[in-house]
């Protein structure tokens, strides 16, 4: 009872120097320092970002390593790792397909008992189009800006 108190006290005195927390109840905010309670009875202040609904980094390498066909998951880190240069961990790899599977945008399909493979759908295919056209135009704009005048 007595660190609610304390994480309270301290939430408030957050809220009043920072301004009020505009999120809904029961989520966590969009941005801003929150007091977290430690086990050790102590508070550390953290500070708070809001996920992106665009597609993260992880899972648009997979929809691109998912576009010429099924892949199951170290298939797909070497893939991404050929073509991208980009090294995927498989705690990256697995929650990346997790929240891709969860979107609608991959499907497992039937495999062997070790591997379990991956195939984009028609949703993935159409989301990751949208994906690289915006990325096309945000690059072309780059280019055009960093040319001498």
């Amino acid at each position: 009872m007595r660190n609610r108190r304390r994480l309270r006290s301290c939430q408030l005195r957050i809220r009043a120097a920072i301004g009020p927390d505009r999120s809904s109840p029961g989520t966590r905010p969009r941005a801003g320092y929150r007091a977290v309670a430690l086990d050790n009875g102590y508070y550390v202040m953290r500070y708070y970002v809001a996920r992106s609904i665009r597609m993260t980094d992880p899972s648009l390498l997979i929809l691109a390593s998912l576009a010429d066909g099924e892949k199951h998951g170290y298939a797909m880190m070497a893939d991404i790792r050929s073509f991208a240069d980009v090294v995927l961990g498989p705690g990256t790899l697995y929650g990346a397909i997790t929240r891709l599977e969860q979107r609608g945008y991959i499907r497992a399909v039937a495999g062997d008992e070790r591997r379990r493979p991956y195939r984009l759908t028609a949703a993935g295919r159409r989301h990751l189009q949208v994906e690289l056209a915006a990325l096309e135009s945000v690059v072309r704009v780059g280019l055009q800006r960093l040319e001498p005048v």
